[in-house]
């Protein structure tokens, strides 16, 4: 199956118009209202904001809704070899029967993606072998986990999956003989992908 992504072009230039954190005023206290630190998101660069009113491709969007008009966390979504090829969108603040996290759209899929640490983007790219993987379910829980751990100084690798997103193409990065920690939501989609998740972790 040809997984079909935005053109790599478009999500590297739309990364790249995106600023640090700490610089968009909304996005630096919604995350902290959430116990996130923005200075420290920023230093690693594990997400951007997207200015408001900033102009995107067709597949930044729902519908005829930009990104940038409301979902303007960004974090990007790497590939079983740690190279970028897609991003996700995030609204931290979201009105009553709208969506948190937006990919993109237009056909594009987010199978065999994933947000990635520094940690984990190496050993995705078999540079680094950690010894312990944690595995966050969403775009906070992410953040939170890169946050804890860098705190804590343990030097695990921690993924992020969107939409059970994660498959064999981002597992068969795991070293055979790490720890992996599948911290999904304790709801039933949570549990269904913990499931799945343990089926095919090494």
């Amino acid at each position: 199956e040809v997984r079909r992504r935005p053109p790599l072009d478009d999500v590297l230039a739309l990364w790249n118009r995106c600023v640090a954190v700490i610089d968009d005023e909304e996005i630096r206290g919604q995350l902290a209202s959430r116990g996130l630190d923005p200075a420290f998101v920023t230093s690693v660069d594990a997400a951007r904001a997207l200015p408001r009113r900033a102009n995107t491709p067709s597949w930044a969007a729902r519908g005829d809704v930009r990104w940038s008009e409301g979902h303007r966390l960004i974090l990007p979504l790497f590939d079983g070899s740690g190279v970028m090829r897609s991003l996700h969108a995030r609204a931290i603040v979201v009105a009553a029967g709208e969506k948190k996290g937006l990919n993109a759209q237009g056909g594009p899929q987010v199978a065999g993606l994933a947000m990635a640490c520094a940690t984990a983007r190496a050993m995705l790219e078999r540079t680094a072998t950690p010894k312990r993987i944690v595995i966050a379910e969403g775009a906070t829980d992410f953040l939170t986990f890169v946050l804890t751990t860098a705190r804590r100084g343990t030097g695990d690798a921690v993924l992020g999956h969107i939409s059970g997103a994660i498959d064999d193409d981002i597992v068969s990065g795991i070293p055979d003989d790490a720890t992996v920690v599948i911290a999904t939501d304790n709801d039933r989609g949570g549990h269904e992908y913990a499931a799945t998740l343990t089926r095919v972790s090494p």
